[in-house]
């Protein structure tokens, strides 16, 4: 069995806002005020192109695989890096169709094991042009202003955040399914995390001082997950209206940051205090 498939998504956002202050220099309702206001406006635009194929096989019901392959282009990337390719391979063993399982207590013993990849490009779009306009007014202090510029400079060589899941699991059933086991092991890696993060001094990257602070867009850590899953049951059908289900499971989990990305910023604990602005 084989599925080839196409697909597109825009993503569109406008908005429009006006915004003013009082004397004391504090948001107020715009009939309130004295001080002449500001309009904004902007727009943002962005594409996904997505072509994706996959073939499924299965022998006599014994012998299972599955693969498939995804093409992503997003216009969020800069051209030379918008492409990611992200492939996916699982087999499937159904040990209990074996002769050498015939006529025993097994009803089903079945081992998988998978692997696959998936992007994201979760960012706003434009994050790979610098911007750089003024000049624009800000207060030192009662209604002095003074002018400056703004600017922010943007990473071209953005690419996508990529995540890579291994998985082996069993499956078995015992007395016609009366009694069920489940057991996986899992283990993820994220890489390339886009982030917005604080770039060190010495990259130039230069603020409004009255803006929102906005900081660009990074491929920084990679980050580890990985664990166990279980599960029991137990299954017994009195007569035909009543009927018992009992399970539990228990899963682990073990995270670990493999790195924090280059040229970026310590990540530091909050601190608090009643005296300094720690």
């Amino acid at each position: 069995q084989a599925t080839i498939g196409h697909s597109w998504m825009r993503e569109f956002y406008r908005y429009q806002s006006y915004s003013t202050i009082n004397d004391l220099g504090a948001t107020n309702v715009i009939g309130f005020s004295n001080l002449d206001g500001k309009i904004s406006a902007g727009e943002t635009n962005a594409a996904l192109l997505s072509f994706f194929g996959r073939i499924n096989y299965d022998f006599d019901g014994k012998y299972l695989l599955s693969a498939s392959i995804r093409r992503d282009e997003s216009s969020k990337f800069h051209k030379d890096y918008c492409t990611g390719y992200f492939p996916a391979v699982s087999v499937g063993w159904n040990i209990h169709r074996e002769k050498f399982l015939e006529g025993t207590v097994v009803s089903n013993l079945k081992l998988t094991a998978s692997y696959g990849e998936l992007g994201a490009n979760f960012l706003s779009p434009y994050n790979i042009d610098d911007i750089a306009f003024g000049p624009i007014l800000y207060t030192t202090g009662g209604n002095r202003f003074s002018n400056g510029h703004a600017a922010y400079l943007k990473t071209k060589n953005l690419k996508w955040e990529t995540s890579k899941t291994t998985d082996v699991g069993i499956e078995l059933g015992l007395f016609n399914q009366e009694v069920t086991f489940h057991a996986n092991y899992y283990h993820k890696k994220n890489t390339d995390l886009l982030a917005n993060i604080k770039l060190n001094l010495s990259s130039g990257q230069v603020f409004e001082i009255n803006s929102s602070n906005e900081t660009p867009y990074v491929n920084t850590a990679s980050v580890e997950n990985s664990g166990f899953e279980f599960m029991v049951g137990w299954h017994r059908s009195i007569n035909r209206d009543l009927r018992f289900n009992l399970s539990g499971n228990l899963s682990t989990l073990k995270n670990k940051v493999l790195a924090l990305g280059e040229n970026v910023q310590p990540i530091t604990a909050g601190s608090f205090s009643s005296k300094f602005n720690d």
